[in-house]
This record gives C-alpha cells, sequence and structure tokens, in this order.
C-alpha cells in the first residue's frame, strides 16, 4: 500500500502565502498550463498564460524560453517513464511536435525549441564567446499573466527561503473527488489532469507538501502520473533526449562504463525508475561568479527517494519541466 500525506482541494485560492517569514513570496497554488508568449521572451515582459485547475496538476512540461509549446501531461500514456523513439508529443498551443535536436536553438519550427543550445556550466567553449556568456547569465523567464494577475518564475532565494525555513511531507496526495485512500500505485499515483481542466478525480499524485508548521500554510509541487516531473535532454542507456526520466545518471555511475557490478547493486540498478521532478527557477544562479569553476543552478530538485528538496546544480538548459509561480 502507498504512504499517503493528505488531500487538497481544488477551490483553494489561487495563491497560498506558504511564507517561512512576514515578506516572503506569495506562491500559487496552481502550475502553468499553457502560454502564448512569444519565443524567448523574457526579463520584465509579460506573457498570457493559462493555469491548471488542480493543485494536484503538475501542468505543462516546458523548455526553456519556450511559452507556447508546452508538453501536455497525457502525453505520459503513450511515452511513460523510460520509454523513447520517434515522439510526437501534444503540445499545449494545440500542436504536435517532435522533441527537437541537441542544438535546440536551430532546430526547425515543428520541433520544440529552447533559448539557446549552449551549455551554461562548465565546457571548453564556456568562456569563448563573451556575448553568449553574457546571454545564458542574464536571461530570466517573462511574467506570466493569469486570472487578472501578474505571476513570475520562482528565484533561487525564493526556493532557498522555504527549504530552509518550512517543513516537508512526501508523499501521495488526494484532492476533491477522492473519499478514501487508493490500495494498487496505478491508482495511487495516477492522477492525469488532460486538458488542465480537471477538478475532481479519486486518483492520487506522488509529490512534495511544503508547510509552515508555525501558521499551517502550504503548497503542493506535484511529480505527475508515474511520479516523474522531467523530460530530460540526455540520451541515456538507449533512451533518446526527450524520454521522461528524473534521473540523468547511468546505472555504472561511471563515465567509461568500466564497473559493470554496479548495474546489480540496488541504488544503481534502479536508477533510471526513481521518482522525482525538477521545477524551473527564474533564471540561472552561480555562486563564484567570473571563476572557472562556477557552479550554476537551473532548476529546483525534488528527488522523492533520498526525500531531498534542493538546488539542481547539473546541466538541464535543454530539458522540458513543469512552472511553478509566485505573485509578481
Amino acid at each position: 500500500m502507498a504512504a499517503h500525506v493528505s488531500t487538497v482541494s481544488s477551490s483553494v485560492r489561487a495563491t497560498n502565502r506558504c511564507r517561512s517569514h512576514r515578506g516572503g513570496a506569495t506562491w500559487c497554488s496552481f502550475n502553468v498550463y499553457s502560454s502564448t508568449g512569444a519565443f524567448n521572451t523574457s526579463g520584465n515582459n509579460v506573457v498570457n498564460a493559462t493555469l491548471v485547475q488542480s493543485p494536484l496538476s503538475i501542468g505543462s512540461l516546458f523548455k526553456k524560453g519556450n511559452y507556447q509549446q508546452g508538453i501536455l501531461i497525457r502525453n505520459n500514456n503513450t511515452w511513460g517513464p523510460l520509454v523513447s523513439g520517434s515522439y510526437n508529443f501534444a503540445l499545449s498551443n494545440g500542436k504536435t511536435s517532435g522533441w527537437g535536436s541537441d542544438n535546440s536553438a536551430n532546430s526547425n519550427n515543428a520541433n520544440i525549441r529552447c533559448t539557446d543550445g549552449i551549455s551554461y556550466l562548465r565546457s571548453q567553449y564556456y568562456y569563448s564567446d563573451a556575448s553568449l556568456v553574457s546571454r545564458q547569465r542574464n536571461w530570466q523567464w517573462a511574467k506570466f499573466k493569469a486570472g487578472g494577475r501578474t505571476y513570475r518564475v520562482p528565484t533561487y532565494a525564493e526556493f532557498k527561503d522555504i527549504t530552509d525555513n518550512c517543513d516537508f511531507g512526501f508523499g501521495i496526495m488526494y484532492g476533491d473527488g477522492a473519499t478514501e485512500t487508493q490500495t494498487t500505485f496505478t491508482d495511487a499515483e495516477g492522477y492525469m489532469d488532460q486538458n488542465g481542466s480537471t477538478t475532481s478525480s479519486s486518483l492520487g499524485v506522488r509529490g512534495v507538501l511544503v508547510y509552515n508548521a508555525r501558521d499551517a500554510r502550504q503548497i503542493f509541487f506535484s511529480m505527475g502520473k508515474f511520479g516523474q516531473g522531467r523530460r530530460t535532454m540526455f540520451n541515456l542507456q538507449g533512451l533518446t533526449a526527450g524520454a521522461l526520466r528524473y534521473g540523468d545518471v547511468t546505472n555504472p555511475l561511471d563515465p567509461t562504463e568500466t564497473n559493470k557490478n554496479n548495474n546489480y547493486r540496488p541504488i544503481p540498478y534502479n536508477l533510471g525508475h526513481q521518482p522525482g521532478s525538477l521545477y524551473w527557477i527564474r533564471g540561472i544562479k552561480y555562486d563564484h561568479v567570473h571563476n572557472e569553476n562556477d557552479v550554476a543552478v537551473g532548476a529546483w530538485d525534488i528527488n522523492y527517494f533520498s526525500f531531498n528538496f534542493s538546488e539542481y546544480t547539473n546541466n538541464n538548459y535543454r530539458d522540458a519541466l513543469p512552472i511553478k509561480l509566485v505573485v509578481d
């Protein structure tokens, strides 16, 4: 039987003051389903968005800077965990598309693009073009307008604030329509919002409830059906980029894959199946700026296996991830 957390209602306020202290960010209860924003719009520009109607819904998965080509969660029915091939994803703009090439900036518009095809981590060409470095360091998600209110993607500091000052519950969440806990994992983690408007279901979904124990304010981060909220840019172990896979480490834990015995040890053996999700942060956060050992944080990491809620410092600039918002 699955471990269960709590229930939430789809009729909750659009925003939830899940603050660690007075003056903290006001978090939006609902993730982004679609947007009409032009490709690569950034900074203080405002784009129109549609939000999901249930806190259980993970929304759509978006590549960096691509507002109109959100990958709908219903694609999980066809291309679920560790399934890859000739993708034809249903998108939030009503069209369908393939994943796109590794150099997504130069991909045909028929494929899903991201803002650029360069790495924001250490690489042999990282410092060779000052304009590219500046573009990566300064780019931010635009603001979103929905229901008469303006939102924005949370900053590194706002994620760090709730990480340091709030408590967490990892498990199965239920919402309106649930009258009892489910007894199979298929039903307990099977909630799926097909079109961004589902408000009632008897099924649950994996995620983490972040709450302030002093005043009971809370916000839920959904991991979506199957508990994997990430379509990764990496080609891993026979899977092509675009696969629904949270982890980006190969089983052997060795780049040369010389240690084959790791394949049969418990943690490496199951790495590809581990549940978790990444969420976009507004802009890249750097430590030791202008140092060749810069560490870049491009997303927030929710590791359901290790109960970790912290910055993600690996290379994910061409991933497709969900978007949680805060009030601007």
